[in-house]
């Protein structure tokens, strides 16, 4: 392929929770990669056997055969707590085992001689390994800087451990981008000619995960003016309640209880999805499953309507996100909507449209704009701009963002102030002095929260302020001023700014929580062990290298 002499080339990697994507920009547009079989998208899977690994379309066909150990989902699991109630009613649900260590969730999994616990950024770390091999054949030439795409509502661990995952993998990963901030580049990029100024909202409803972004845009200029969204409610949920219906059919039907059975519910909600799929376009489905267990068939039909009704509370909930977003977007004024961009797979639902368009009082809707590769075009498009692309169309885009969640501090009694509120337009630096608590205290610990909760026992803790050197003195008379920062990664960061009467010996040390570099190390070498089973992605597969220097 040709592309731009001396341009250094970066990737842009759609990850996503059912099918990922990688792209290039290349010759003044993007390219999205086939994976070798003429489809761009390639199932998020991973499947562990007795002699290898099976990545993507080839581990879909086997999920049925290694229910137990093929591995999906990963995006929901990557960055949470083990006990956070999200992950546990995943866990209830999926076939493969998920283990907790330290409150940290890990994959269990039978491999080739034995049993292997891997945490979640190390399959991810497969996952984009996967892409970004599949991007190195295409293009003929070593790549070792990319983009990923993330949901808007991650949370700072979350986004960190997507950025680990991308280093595992061997990749510099030049910046995470939300999903629907990678759709407005893609839009920006594709109305280069326009100048009108607008705000537009763009839905990005997919497989796991909704957001929901108002941007408003001004030639060059994209310019978040807030975001809501839910990390945990897409096309995998719809199809949930689907197989939990048919499971409830099958065993009226058939007294049979199928409900523990992983290689029946892997085959159902195989199924279940393309069903889904099905009812977007016909009124209709039918289902029809040779030996669904033991030597019971099942055949059914699914309508529209059922589907509708089984998913009713689901699709309503839709209109949370857009609704905050809304109130949100008030700090600016009276803001209106020109544009309703509706982009993602689970976009494509005839009962999504309806409630959208309701919602806006029949507002007409976009639903053509590159509705499943919108966010990989984006995230070429922002790697290229990362990696100095010299192309007319991306030299004067700026991409102004905001952050997803207020970053504050608690104090002793429990209470959380926001220091940095959502939807603060970053990079941003802000000043908030903390004092003593105690009288004669010459250590401070303020602890570093994320969330909206006016308690901190709603809000997750991201990390430590340590204060040393404090004069002993009146509770509330010593006093630090200290920096916190959000950089364009969305990188938390504190800093001591000045002290009361300028006292040297006081020292400001902050601790945001994130993968030691021995964790990271152990993690790259763990993962070079891991190979594909199919021979040629084996000698084309890249030895990983990574510095932690």
């Amino acid at each position: 392929m040709t592309r731009e002499q001396d341009e250094k080339v970066g990737i842009g990697i759609d990850l996503g929770t059912a099918f990922s994507k990688v792209a290039i920009w290349n010759q003044n547009h993007v390219e999205v990669i086939s994976n070798g079989k003429d489809i761009h998208a390639t199932p998020s899977l991973i499947a562990f056997s007795e002699t290898g690994l099976l990545f993507g379309q080839e581990a879909q066909d086997r999920v049925s055969r290694y229910p137990l150990n093929t591995i999906f989902d990963i995006k929901r699991l990557i960055g949470r707590q083990f006990d956070d109630k999200d992950v546990q009613s995943d866990i209830e649900r999926w076939p493969f085992k998920v283990i907790g260590k330290g409150n940290k969730p890990y994959y269990r999994v039978a491999y080739k001689d034995g049993m292997k616990e891997l945490s979640p950024e190390e399959v991810t770390a497969m996952v984009i390994a996967e892409l970004h091999r599949t991007a190195e054949a295409h293009l003929g030439t070593i790549v070792t800087d990319a983009v990923i795409s993330v949901p808007s509502k991650f949370s700072h661990a979350q986004r960190q451990a997507v950025v680990n995952a991308g280093t595992i993998a061997g990749l510099n990963i030049l910046n995470v981008i939300s999903q629907a901030s990678a759709a407005a580049l893609a839009l920006a990029v594709d109305r280069a000619t326009t100048t009108d100024e607008k705000n537009i909202l763009i839905i990005d409803l997919g497989a796991g995960t909704l957001e929901v972004t108002l941007f408003y845009f001004e030639l060059d200029i994209i310019d978040v003016v807030a975001t809501a969204g839910n990390t945990h409610l897409g096309g995998r949920d719809f199809d949930n309640r689907l197989v939990d219906d048919l499971v409830q059919e099958f065993k009226c039907r058939s007294g049979r209880d199928i409900s523990s059975d992983t290689r029946a519910l892997a085959r159902l909600r195989t199924i279940c999805e393309r069903t889904k799929r099905t009812l977007s376009d016909f009124t209709e489905a039918t289902i029809d499953i040779g030996y669904l267990t033991a030597d019971i068939d099942f055949s059914t039909t699914m309508t529209r309507a059922r589907f509708e009704t089984l998913n009713q509370d689901l699709f309503e909930s839709i209109l949370e996100p857009i609704a905050q977003v809304l109130r949100d977007s008030k700090r600016r004024g009276e803001v209106s909507v020109d544009e309703i961009i509706l982009v993602g797979g689970s976009s494509r639902i005839p009962k999504v449209q309806q409630l959208v368009s309701d919602f806006f009082g029949g507002k007409e809707l976009i639903t053509t704009f590159h509705t499943d590769d919108a966010v990989a075009h984006g995230t070429a498009i922002y790697a290229a701009i990362l990696t100095g692309s010299f192309a007319p169309k991306l030299q004067n885009i700026i991409l102004l963002n905001v952050v997803s969640h207020s970053i504050g501090v608690g104090d002793g009694g429990g209470v959380m102030t926001a220091v940095i509120k959502r939807n603060y337009t970053i990079p941003t630096k802000i000043t908030h002095t903390v004092c003593t608590e105690e009288d004669n205290q010459t250590r401070l610990l303020v602890p570093v929260y994320e969330g909206e909760g006016s308690r901190v026992k709603d809000n997750t803790m991201i990390g430590m302020l340590e204060i040393t050197g404090l004069p002993p003195a009146p509770r509330g008379v010593a006093q630090v001023a200290v920096d916190f920062d959000i950089d364009i990664r969305g990188t938390v960061g504190v800093n001591k700014s000045r002290v009361k009467n300028n006292n040297p010996m006081i020292t400001v040390t902050g601790h945001i929580y994130q993968l030691s570099k021995d964790e990271m190390g152990r993690m790259v070498q763990a993962f070079e062990s891991y190979k594909s089973v199919d021979e040629r992605d084996v000698a084309d597969f890249r030895k990983m290298r990574t510095s932690f220097d």
